[in-house]
């Protein structure tokens, strides 16, 4: 591995598709090393454009010693069985960490089985060559690496790798699309409109309606590319380093607007959590989110700084075409903001992405009296409220996060509504209260006593009698709808009840079924007392036959309880998971790679860059 090799070879953005600006002042640097990273954009390519690779034009890479030198250019193009819904992104190799550890001899059947390659060739002149690359596999993921001649042998009829024994020079990653999305947005509104986005993905098959995930972002342009953003790095450079060993600072400390993730939303087979957001948002509460959708348990750290910025966001799954709702604060600072729309299907050639800008201004032809302004008309009703006083510094300002712990059930059955609450101003103590709204109308409600920068959480159960559709909110964040199906079981006449308490377990799930060494995985099960006297049950997380933990809960008849066990793998394998006779399922455990997939966070996670609030679009190498 040549030690300047992550900086080496980059794609050049200006002939992508659809490219997105990144922060002007972008840098990675160590106690005793500095270096600009010099990426101005991220960008999705089309396939009938190619893209371009440059070698060794980077201001901190010196390739002199390879000048007149053949080099081989090895292009790895992700496949997988889209009707099994096998995508697989750890599969192609992303980081120059999991070259040296993956590019070897052993690995090449498992590499083979999800990677088509092939292989061409660049002289190096005067320390640099260019390199144009087709998409000959079309829409999809594809992985570039230079490495010196003799380096790969490829069995071009097969699309095989047969040998590697050589020195990696440089590796880069891209996405091609066959074209853009089709948005159809107003190029201008008002702070405090809902946005709305027409967007259309033109290149899927109309069978995949159902399944088509869209993601809209919105963010104040000037104010992000404005960010000075960079890496730290606790060490030496090297392949070695642990995602742990890496600090991602940005000025940037929150976002300021309102983020929608809707139920199933998942990109290329990787489910997300449903999430709903108003308010200030995090960055490092952003970053752990995505972090932990993308299953890493080694971590970076984020240093914030003091910048807010307006942004909001909204993901759905629905068809290949979709009206997406983008919501905005009154307010927001009135400037061009920028929007990136994506689209994915269940495999990775199903992806399409757009981008472009809105001015969101005030309308100062509004001004004065009536006007006929969009609607609302007579005293009150309609149009925008005007921009809120400025926050009573001796005021405490809350911040809420909401989750639910189901969103399909039977009549009968309960969810917990959690509310996260945040003080942001850390300035004053104070207490919220969480109403717990069903269909529109607070069936519940509690005080939390929040202490300045602070967070406290509360919790309310309900049970749902009545078959139908329930919008579930607390307060004035929404957390989802939930459906409620008629239990058609045949159970016992409550007026009967049996003598004895009879326990039933159902739901029995686990949070993930591959993980690494050292991670934990959360086995879940519901357990209701169907009999007729209140009893205690002792509930056992078995793994591998073995009695690993247990619960004991109390319910009296009709009464449902909801358990969840953690447990944290030591070794590698496979392991059956149970909850007392009920099996929860396999988890297979995995060497830990010690290794964060860079750029981007790996293939899938620049996407879920370009789709997701994170808007930490930086894509460094290690």
């Amino acid at each position: 591995m040549w030690e300047e090799a992550p900086l080496a070879l980059n794609a050049d953005t200006d002939r992508a598709g659809v490219s997105v600006s990144l922060p002007d002042d972008l840098s990675a640097e160590t106690d005793n090393y500095y270096t600009p990273v010099e990426w101005d954009a991220v960008g999705v390519y089309n396939v009938d454009d190619g893209v371009t690779l440059n070698f060794g034009d980077h201001i901190n890479v010196n390739a002199n010693q390879y000048s007149g030198d053949d080099v081989q250019i090895l292009s790895g193009y992700l496949t997988e069985d889209i009707d099994n819904d096998d995508v697989d992104f750890s599969d192609l190799p992303t980081s120059i960490g999991q070259l040296e550890s993956e590019l070897t001899q052993e690995n090449l059947e498992s590499l083979n089985e999800n990677v088509t390659f092939s292989i061409d060739s660049e002289r190096v002149d005067d320390g640099e060559f260019s390199h144009e690359a087709d998409f000959d596999e079309g829409a999809g993921a594809y992985t570039y690496i230079a490495a010196t001649d003799g380096t790969f042998s490829v069995d071009e009829s097969e699309g095989k790798l047969e040998s590697i024994d050589g020195t990696l020079l440089g590796t880069e990653q891209v996405i091609a699309h066959e074209d853009p999305s089709d948005v159809d947005v107003d190029s201008s509104a008002e702070p405090g409109d809902d946005i709305t986005f027409d967007v259309t993905a033109s290149e899927f098959d109309e069978s995949l309606d159902g399944s088509v995930n869209h993601g809209v972002v919105l963010y104040d342009k000037d104010k992000y590319e404005s960010d000075e953003g960079g890496l730290y790095i606790d060490g030496d450079l090297g392949t070695d380093i642990s995602a742990t060993d890496i600090y991602f600072n940005t000025s940037i400390e929150s976002l300021h607007g309102v983020q929608n993730l809707e139920e199933d939303v998942s990109l290329f087979g990787n489910e997300l959590n449903n999430q709903a957001h108003s308010g200030v948002f995090t960055v490092e509460s952003i970053f752990s989110f995505f972090m932990g959708e993308a299953d890493f348990s080694d971590r970076p750290s984020v240093n914030e700084g003091d910048v807010q910025l307006d942004a909001s966001s909204t993901a759905i799954v629905g068809d290949t075409r979709e009206r997406i709702t983008v919501e905005t604060y009154d307010d927001w600072a009135e400037t061009e903001y920028q929007w990136i729309h994506v689209a994915t299907g269940v495999s990775s050639d199903e992806v399409q992405v757009s981008e472009g800008t809105i001015e969101i201004e005030e309308d100062d032809s509004s001004g004065g009296g009536g006007g006929g302004g969009g609607g609302g008309g007579g005293g009150g009703g309609g149009g925008t409220s005007p921009p809120p006083s400025d926050p009573d510094p001796d005021e405490p300002q809350f911040d809420v996060d909401v989750g639910i712990s189901d969103t399909k059930i039977s009549t009968g059955e309960s969810v917990d509504v959690t509310a996260t609450i945040s003080e942001v101003s850390g300035e004053s103590d104070g207490t919220y209260t969480a109403k717990l709204m069903i269909g529109g109308e607070t069936v519940d409600e509690k005080d939390s006593h929040v202490s300045a920068n602070s967070t406290e959480s509360v919790t309310f159960t309900h049970t749902f009698d009545k078959a139908g559709e329930y919008e579930v909110a607390v307060s004035e964040t929404t957390v989802g709808t939930v459906t409620v199906a008629d239990d058609h079981d045949d159970k016992d006449d409550p007026s009967e009840p049996d003598d004895e308490a009879a326990f039933e377990l159902s739901d029995v799930s686990l949070s993930d079924s591959e993980v690494e060494v050292g991670d934990s995985i959360e086995a879940s099960a519901t357990i209701e007392n169907v009999g007729g006297e209140a009893d205690n049950l002792t509930a056992e997380l078995i793994v591998d036959g073995t009695s690993a933990d247990e619960q004991t809960v109390s319910l009296s008849p009709g009464e449902v309880e909801i358990i969840t066990f953690t447990y944290s793998f030591d070794e590698s394998g496979q392991f059956d998971i149970a909850i007392n006779d009920a099996a929860a399922g396999t988890v297979t455990v995995e060497e830990d790679s010690s290794m964060l997939p860079i750029p981007g966070f790996g293939v899938p996670a620049a996407i879920a860059a370009l789709l997701a609030t994170a808007l930490i679009g930086v894509r460094f190498k290690n």
